[in-house]
């Protein structure tokens, strides 16, 4: 992928490093960008990670099993993982596009929902829903690492919404899940119980339990920790608050019950992850 500008055209990429613990726990991506190109712009590839591709004007082209497939403004080209990618501005053309590479497994499971491992391409209602969430991840990148916790909600925005649009009828379950997990990422804050979001997606306990952990390997109770905990971790590496403040912008009220699950999950403690993070070893 092309990451300057150059005789092809113009770009703008995001290339963050995400920590392991998001790349194991939330969603995310390996870059974004914006391409407004000629015609000496082609990509091919094989074995590829997924990849996400928004046409705002002119036109681009897929080629895919012999077949050429036309990317026309307004159109969600989505491309599932490990799947040789062909794709170009055609002759005499120019296309503007957006781009994003999501990474994981959340990301794989919900690509393959929509695109049943070929490619797949489809006419939003609104083509902003993508658009801006990528504009969102590329002014993020100059607040790298401060802002990874937004990064992952943004990109579970875009997948959720791409669920949402392409409709298929095969992925009712993934698409309730992933709800699930988007609705966690963005009240992480609020002191939900299992009763509250059995409620907000008028489902039993027990069914919401059994229907997280089979899309997700994770209880939602234990998604919701690790969002929590992912939190904190930023706020006790780039900020000076007490534990008990951090403890409470996160969702979590009471400071031994913070401390408790930080270790349980970690393997440390608040504090001393703080001082680890920051250089600092007492003799």
């Amino acid at each position: 992928m092309y990451e300057t500008n150059g005789d092809f055209g113009q770009v703008r990429v995001a290339n963050p490093i995400f920590s392991q613990r998001s790349a194991e726990n939330l969603t995310i991506f390996t870059s974004c960008g914006w391409h407004r190109c000629n015609d000496l712009y082609h990509i091919s590839q094989k074995d590829r990670e997924a990849l996400i591709l928004v046409t705002v004007g002119g036109s681009g082209a897929l080629r895919h099993q012999g077949r050429q497939i036309p990317l026309t403004p307004s159109t969600v080209a989505v491309l599932g993982e490990h799947t040789d990618q062909d794709y170009f501005t055609p002759p005499g053309g120019q296309w503007e596009f957006y781009w994003i590479h999501p990474a994981g497994a959340a990301s794989h499971r919900i690509l393959s929902c929509c695109s049943g491992g070929r490619p797949l391409v489809l006419t939003p209602p609104s083509i902003a829903e993508y658009t801006q969430r990528i504009e969102r991840l590329l002014a993020l990148q100059s607040l790298w690492p401060q802002q990874e916790p937004q990064a992952c909600a943004v990109v579970s925005e875009i997948l959720y919404r791409l669920l949402t649009d392409s409709g298929d009828s095969r992925a009712p379950t993934q698409l309730l899940s992933t709800q699930i997990m988007h609705f966690l990422e963005t009240h992480y804050q609020q002191p939900l119980t299992i009763g509250d979001l059995a409620g907000h997606f008028h489902l039993s306990t027990g069914y919401l339990i059994r229907l997280f952990r089979t899309q997700t390997g994770f209880t939602p109770h234990e998604y919701l920790t690790r969002v929590r905990l992912s939190r904190a971790q930023e706020l006790l590496s780039f900020t000076d608050l007490p534990l008990a403040q951090v403890a409470k912008q996160v969702g979590i009220p009471h400071t031994g019950r913070f401390i408790a699950q930080y270790k349980a999950l970690r393997g440390i403690t608040p504090g001393a992850q703080r001082r680890r993070q920051r250089g600092y070893f007492p003799l």
